[in-house]
């Protein structure tokens, strides 16, 4: 579960990614439409990128991940990044369980994952104390 402290982060942030997207689920045909829409209204990509950031913060703090400060800013940033890309298959994935969306979301956390370990010298990427006390 996302609030498990001890499961790996990378397993907590692709349960509450995959909660958003079922949350969603039942707007996604408007979802598709603001998508087609965002590439020519400039104003509204700007608007639906603040939100986003919002989003992101939300979803690592209930995965039990720290947003604070610059680490908490590329913590979001990336987590923007793999999402944006499950987005664009979910938009595309006609299953009922989601599978498409479900393999990109973990290829891309694991990716993630792998690339926090290597800047961390090999250590898996853990809650932080700020957090896990909070």
């Amino acid at each position: 579960a996302a609030d498990d402290p001890a499961e790996p982060v990378k397993d907590r942030l692709f349960d509450v990614c995959m909660q958003r997207f079922d949350a969603l689920q039942p707007w996604r045909e408007a979802i598709k439409a603001i998508a087609r829409d965002i590439p020519v209204d400039p104003m509204a990509a700007i608007c639906l990128g603040l939100q986003r950031r919002r989003s992101m913060i939300w979803m690592l703090e209930k995965a039990g991940v720290s947003s604070a400060g610059l680490k908490g800013r590329v913590r979001a940033a990336g987590l923007n990044a793999i999402m944006l890309s499950a987005i664009r298959v979910w938009l595309k994935d006609d299953s009922e369980d989601m599978s498409a969306t479900m393999a990109r979301l973990d290829r891309d956390l694991a990716r993630a994952d792998k690339l926090v370990q290597s800047l961390q010298g090999g250590k898996p990427f853990q809650r932080t104390e700020e957090t896990a006390n909070s």
